[in-house]
């Protein structure tokens, strides 16, 4: 381990906690996108020492300057941006504003290919009755005899199945119970055609989004991340010298007691369980892009 940092005149030089005071402002899609980002910078510093040019290929972006983006301006919005490929890359189908459908988060339409892979499930001996029992016969008065089923045509497979009357879905259990109960208010809303959804679109700010805040969680996250690619350590102390400097006593307790639990949940365990708190945010998130999705931008809280 190289140098170890105790003071916060040792801190980086871009380093300024006034940068993350509209934190504040940020709404369920801009703390995903936020901490997403952090994903892709520890990324970057964990991969960049065994190949950083293949690192820099596969993303198509410079990754030391994506680095340097982000410490000069913190609360970073990709979009529109040179390294909006590379992040969209990061995230893959994961962006809660990209990813949108017909349906609100956590209701989807049952489709042929659904169907197809519920029968999977069942006992051979039951797939062949239904089989049997969907078969149209091949004229009028003639016995049905079972057919192969014809060869799935993209156009269709993958189209939710409705009727005059009847709209099947299926819910995603993984989803919290309070997105599920708006997204099926939303469903409904929809189904009936009523002008707007019976539900307040009012913005309630998420009291985890204020301890993120209160904790410097994203300020915590980008000096994490620049001591591991300088191969140093930062002490409790210098962290809250740097990110709390009018109350270090009290921000140092705070560093040690809830910053670097949210923060080792972000970094440590993303590949291979991403934690409870990031797939809830991204729940949200897309909650709030579909929300949202029909209003002016300017309307819209976002990370600038």
């Amino acid at each position: 381990m190289g140098k170890r940092i105790t003071r916060a005149n040792d801190l980086p030089i871009w380093f300024d906690t006034s940068k993350y005071e509209l934190a504040t402002q940020l709404d369920a899609v801009g703390w995903y996108e936020q901490l997403e980002i952090r994903g892709l910078c520890h990324e970057i510093v964990l991969t960049a020492e065994k190949d950083i040019e293949s690192l820099n290929d596969f993303y198509e972006c410079n990754s030391t300057e994506f680095l340097s983006a982000i410490r000069a301006d913190p609360l970073f919005s990709y979009r529109g941006s040179k390294f909006q490929h590379c992040v969209e890359e990061w995230m893959g189908f994961n962006d809660p504003v990209k990813y949108q459908s017909a349906y609100p988060p956590g209701i989807f339409g049952i489709t042929p290919l659904d169907i197809r892979e519920i029968m999977r499930e069942w006992e051979p001996k039951l797939q062949t009755e239904f089989l049997d029992w969907l078969q149209v016969d091949s004229a009028p008065g003639s016995s049905a005899t079972r057919k192969e089923p014809p060869r799935p045509r993209p156009n269709w497979v993958f189209r939710p199945l409705t009727s005059r009357y009847i709209t099947p879905i299926q819910i995603n259990p993984n989803f919290p119970d309070k997105v599920l109960q708006k997204s099926l208010n939303l469903f409904i809303s929809k189904q009936r055609e009523i002008t707007g959804p019976d539900i307040s679109l009012k913005d309630k700010r998420s009291n985890t989004f204020n301890e993120w805040c209160n904790c410097g969680l994203l300020q915590y996250l980008d000096l994490a991340i620049w001591s591991l690619q300088e191969n140093t350590s930062i002490t409790n102390k210098a962290f809250a010298q740097g990110i709390f400097p009018k109350n270090v006593e009290k921000g140092e307790e705070n560093i040690r007691t809830t910053t670097k639990k949210h923060a080792g949940m972000i970094l440590n365990h993303r590949r291979t369980e991403p934690g409870l708190s990031m797939a809830v945010l991204f729940a949200y998130a897309r909650l709030e892009g579909f929300l949202g999705s029909s209003e002016p931008d300017s309307n819209r809280k976002n990370s600038k």
